[in-house]
């Protein structure tokens, strides 16, 4: 039946209900929910035609949103992090930790706290970074390419096998091997 508007004629329960009685889908092909929803049925049943409620959607934003949003417009574009690597705590949630910290001890005001949680990161602002040597060659890639590099020494120094032995250069895998039955 193509171009049918069936969908508006009943809820999805009322179609498998039919399915069922008229033999076209097993007992035991049937959906998980099926029994769910016959046993605990909505209030109000999902038609097609039935007005959508007026419900105002609420912004949730949490105190450390902010200190993130700020965190990632001045240092975000020079901060790289190995998302492969889910071990290791990001350079934003480290900072949003020393934010949380020096805020809680409540001596500074918040755009000295925010400086403070930089400093203490080591993190240098986008002003320091264009202002850098150009000996080094590009500083954003100069940045990025000594962030990916002590990343791959992290990984390597962490790499071991099952026993607890550090694996050996070439990371302990014979591609030969792997096609072997």
């Amino acid at each position: 039946m193509a171009w049918s508007r069936l969908e508006k004629v009943g809820t999805i329960f009322s179609r498998v209900n039919g399915l069922i009685r008229a033999g076209a889908l097993k007992e035991e092909d049937t959906p998980l929910w099926f029994e769910f929803y016959k046993r605990f049925p909505p209030l109000d049943e999902p038609k097609f035609d039935r007005p959508a409620k007026d419900v105002t959607v609420r912004k949730i934003f949490y105190p450390e949103d902010v200190v993130r949003a700020k965190f990632y417009k001045k240092h975000g574009e020079y901060v790289r992090e190995n998302l492969a690597d889910h071990a290791a705590v990001t350079k934003c949630q480290h900072f949003i930790e020393i934010h949380g910290s020096l805020k809680d001890q409540g001596t500074l005001e918040e755009t000295e706290i925010f400086d403070k949680a930089a400093e203490m990161l080591g993190l240098k602002s986008a002003s320091e970074i264009k202002g850098m040597d150009e000996s080094a060659g590009d500083s954003k890639d100069g940045v990025y390419k000594e962030t990916v590099v002590s990343s791959f020494r992290r990984a390597q120094e962490r790499q071991v096998d099952g026993g607890g032995r550090a694996l050996p250069e070439g990371g302990g895998i014979n591609v030969k091997d792997l096609f072997k039955e």
